[in-house]
């Protein structure tokens, strides 16, 4: 900084149409007067340029690094278009570092900081050599979907196949690569129509899995894909819509792909619909009903309807896919995984600020838009106010109302596109929902909170779009909703983080955006130290050493026992910190909260529930799930027992847990 540290910050807004183009037209050629300015302002970087449509003109044109990723590339377009005119007009350099180990050259008297995409770094794994794009997995898709439409030989045809992944939808944190250990991009096959399914639910589930079968076999004849994994789903849970299949292909993509049939989708209705007495009601065989069905609507139904609308929306607004990306990075190093906060969720708050925009213009970069999401989680009152996000492209539209009149008319499509109305219905969906929390008469019973959190209540929460104006796609349930401790966690790491912002912004230091994902640990009770080599994606780590982990890869133990996996996809898609934090929450949900970074955490951070712990008196019963002790020695009551708790997470993670780290004492 100069020793007068005199600073002179100016903003820029961008046109998101225009801020990427890699041709900037000058005057023609035939106007000497504007062509002499023309080339005066850019130098060496002006050219005269013949047009397809025969026109000549003073142009200038960016190039981009074909190493690099091309959308990052067209994001510093103008940060190069600034850095040059500064540089040759006024005679100040222009600092713009990415990473943090750069070095920066701050020996001139004056010089400009750019800000705008410093945050893109946080969403390449570092050890990335090959980066792959979206469109390429995109391309993939397409290509396996004609395969699949187009196959003869099954006993039913596909008729359609439909992503329903984060990764194709350009929201993923990670672009997908055609790499071993890479997450399977979900897909969703329908097959015609036909009177042979069974009207049994297990039955159905069993025809799903012989088909996933068949259709491996033939895609494996036809050497369309090199390997397929079939996962018949829970054994327990036998209705239940959770069987799918792997595919590999050629390229080293993974898909996972699972049937849709509506058959089962009306057999589970007309038992959840039915106004079953309350006996019925809380029988178990009806509880799984409605879990099964609440899967079909996951992945069948509101999945795929997510997966275009938001798919739509990023090519409509090309920064809001790093905005979502940077969100969902952010979220996660902040320890909130998508059993805190679920994606929809996420991606829908996302596209708010674009389209939705109010008090602000619709951002035009990922830094903008990340910066109005931290905003929304730190100021919106969730219990008061619907959140409302347009996310059909129409209504975007001027006289989108009168069209959709139309619609409804002629073809039935029922959508809200009036605003007010929206709102209304949003409105009195949330105050029913508050209502039924508070209501007695209308709170489940102790045997069903079982499937809820009941230690920490969701928070009344409504999410209303065109096609879902009372919010039971994304936040209907409660166990979609995020709790009340999590919100509370949120809305003050987002005031945090937007102050640090400002003083990283005035400082003009921007290797300290870093601390931006660097979470508070001191306010965890216990800490549990994981194993970095058995975490699967731990090159997505902060704090990834790429050098260290070469080493450590070249470190074998027993020659012959090294085995190529080359060709072997059996577990490519096993994660053990999956598997493993599923079994801590089985066991122990009742009494702790975990939290983790899902890409690439090797950490799992416990907070006690304090209610467990002598808040609430609890009696001693035989069928507890988690070693208990005395809360004295004249008490009946008991609280957990944390050393032999802390015991059996250690045996339940053997090999995987390297130990635990202990902030209080409770």
């Amino acid at each position: 900084m100069p020793e007068n540290n005199q600073v002179i910050m100016i903003g820029i807004n961008l046109e998101g149409n225009q801020s990427t183009r890699l041709v900037d037209y000058g005057p023609s050629a035939e106007d000497e007067v504007a062509s002499k300015a023309f080339r005066e302002l850019w130098g060496e970087k002006s050219e005269l340029r013949r047009f397809k449509d025969g026109s000549i003109k003073e142009s200038v044109v960016w190039e981009l690094n074909p190493n690099n990723n091309a959308n990052v590339e067209r994001s510093l377009i103008v940060s190069k278009m600034i850095s040059f005119i500064l540089e040759r007009h006024i005679g100040i350099k222009t600092i713009s570092s990415i990473r943090d180990d750069e070095e920066i050259d701050q020996s001139e008297d004056t010089y400009a900081h750019f800000f705008s995409t410093q945050l893109n770094s946080f969403l390449i794994p570092f050890d990335s050599e090959i980066s792959y794009t979206f469109k390429d997995a995109m391309n993939a898709f397409q290509e396996l979907s004609r395969e699949l439409q187009a196959l003869d030989s099954l006993p039913l045809e596909i008729v359609a196949v439909k992503a329903c992944d984060p990764g194709l939808r350009y929201t993923s944190v990670f672009e997908p690569q055609p790499v071993k250990n890479s997450p399977a991009l979900e897909m969703v096959i329908t097959f015609e129509q036909t009177t042979r399914w069974p009207d049994d639910l297990k039955a159905i589930q069993i025809m799903k899995s012989a088909l996933l079968l068949e259709l491996s076999k033939v895609l494996l004849k036809k050497e369309i894909i090199k390997d397929a994994i079939i996962n018949v789903g829970n054994s327990q849970h036998k209705i239940e819509a959770v069987g799918y299949v792997d595919f590999v292909l050629e390229s080293g993509y993974t898909f996972r792909c699972r049937i849709h049939q509506e058959r089962e989708e009306v057999l589970l209705k007309r038992i959840t619909d039915s106004k079953a007495p309350q006996a019925i009601a809380k029988s178990n065989e009806y509880q799984e009903c409605v879990r099964a069905l609440s899967i079909i609507n996951h992945h069948f139904n509101y999945g795929p309807i997510l997966s275009v609308k938001i798919q739509n929306l990023c090519l409509r607004f090309p920064s809001l896919s790093y905005t979502i990306r940077l969100v969902k990075r952010w979220l996660s190093a902040h320890l909130f995984s998508k059993y805190h906060i679920s994606d929809s969720i996420i991606e829908l708050i996302c596209a708010k600020v674009y389209t939705n925009p109010s008090p602000w213009d619709v951002p035009s970069s990922g830094w903008a838009g990340f910066i109005h999401v931290l905003y929304l989680f730190a100021h919106w009152n969730w219990s008061e106010e619907p959140l409302i996000i347009p996310i059909e492209l129409e209504s975007l539209e001027p006289g989108a109302e009168a069209k959709q009149s139309q619609n409804e008319l002629l073809y039935g499509e029922k959508k809200c596109f009036n605003r007010t109305e929206l709102y209304q219905r949003s409105r009195e969906a949330l105050i029913a929902m508050k209502e039924a929390k508070t209501n007695p008469a209308l709170k489940i019973s102790k045997k069903d909170k079982k499937t809820v959190n009941t230690t920490s209540p969701s928070i009344p929460m409504v999410i209303a779009t065109e096609i879902d104006p009372e919010g039971t796609y994304w936040t209907g349930k409660s166990q979609d909703r995020p709790t009340k401790m999590v919100m509370k966690r949120l809305k003050y790491l987002s005031q945090a983080a937007l102050v640090e912002i400002e003083n990283i912004i005035l400082k003009g230091h921007d290797a300290d955006l870093k601390k931006l994902f660097v979470t508070p640990k001191q306010d965890f009770d216990v800490i549990i130290k994981l194993d970095q080599s058995k975490i699967v994606n731990y090159k997505e780590n902060l704090y990834y050493d790429m050098e260290q982990a070469q080493k450590e890869s070249k470190k074998i133990k027993y020659k012959n026992l090294e085995i190529d996996q080359e060709e072997n996809y059996e577990f490519d898609q096993f994660n053990p910190l999956n598997y493993y934090l599923y079994n801590l929450k089985k066991s122990f949900g009742s009494i702790a909260y975990f939290f983790y970074d899902q890409y690439g955490g090797d950490s799992i951070y416990i907070l006690w529930n304090k209610k467990a712990f002598g808040d609430i008196p609890q009696n001693w019963k035989i069928n507890i799930k988690y070693s208990t002790m005395p809360i004295d020695k004249e008490s009946e009551n008991v609280k957990p027992n944390i050393t032999a708790i802390m015991g059996e997470m250690q045996r339940l993670g053997q090999g995987f847990v390297k130990g635990f780290v202990i902030n209080k004492q409770l």
